[in-house]
């Protein structure tokens, strides 16, 4: 659900004057993944799916990088793949495209992307379990947290789940895995709702369909229309 505060601060900076929707990426990452494409998408492409990058775009999990725990180093990480389809004409899944918003964030600011979250999202809400914990490769989780698991059958074909702790990401992201307590998720809920994270305006935009974009049930970071029916 991460996707949801990386659009939520990016729109904090909008209404400061620090960046608009219509920026190209090339005004913050000149070169991702070419100049060219980096020229087409824009903010609003990054935040609604409709960006033309791949869904996913590196090894994150491999032992290769080690796991990267910031966010520069996540989209140094990244292969520069071509774009599926040219900005805005097609809606397709992009954790690539909140990273990036995230380094935006970084660069727009000049803060890290984890600190600015914290406390110009999670803290707007007074919401303290919610962050970005550092976990461990192996063992107990440093905070509070359900463990990450998959399910399979054991040699007796009884199911059997096996925690994931550590062999993921080793640090949510600007696209996915924060933590917060069901009880700080209300309070965010209800933060947002009462225009204490960005002004309503800003939140009925996020949480808008972009029918212009191909991406009608998609708004900023937002489901906008059914899911699961």
């Amino acid at each position: 659900m991460n996707k949801l505060f990386t659009g939520l601060a990016i729109g904090q900076l909008v209404e400061q004057g620090k960046l608009t929707y219509e920026d190209p990426l090339a005004k913050f990452l000149p070169d991702f993944p070419d100049p060219e494409s980096a020229k087409k998408i824009k903010i609003k492409h990054l935040l609604s799916h409709t960006s033309g990058l791949a869904r996913e775009g590196s090894p994150i999990g491999s032992s290769a990088i080690d796991h990267p725990t910031t966010v520069k180093a996540m989209v140094e990480a990244f292969e520069r793949k071509p774009l599926l389809f040219d900005p805005g004409t097609k809606h397709a899944y992009s954790n690539i495209g909140f990273v990036l918003l995230g380094r935006v964030i970084e660069i727009a600011t000049g803060q890290d992307y984890y600190d600015y979250v914290e406390k110009n999202v999670f803290a707007r809400a007074d919401a303290p379990s919610a962050g970005f914990p550092l976990l461990p490769k192996d063992g107990v989780p440093v905070v509070p947290m359900a463990y990450p698991y998959e399910s399979d059958l054991d040699s007796e074909n009884r199911l059997s789940f096996q925690s994931q702790l550590g062999k993921g990401g080793r640090r949510g992201s600007p696209a996915g895995n924060s933590i917060v307590s069901a009880l700080d998720l209300i309070k965010l809920s209800n933060a947002m709702k009462a225009g204490r994270i960005v002004k309503p305006e800003t939140f009925r935009l996020h949480s808008s369909g972009k029918p212009e974009l191909s991406s009608p049930n998609y708004g900023y970071g937002i489901i906008a229309g059914p899911y699961l029916g």
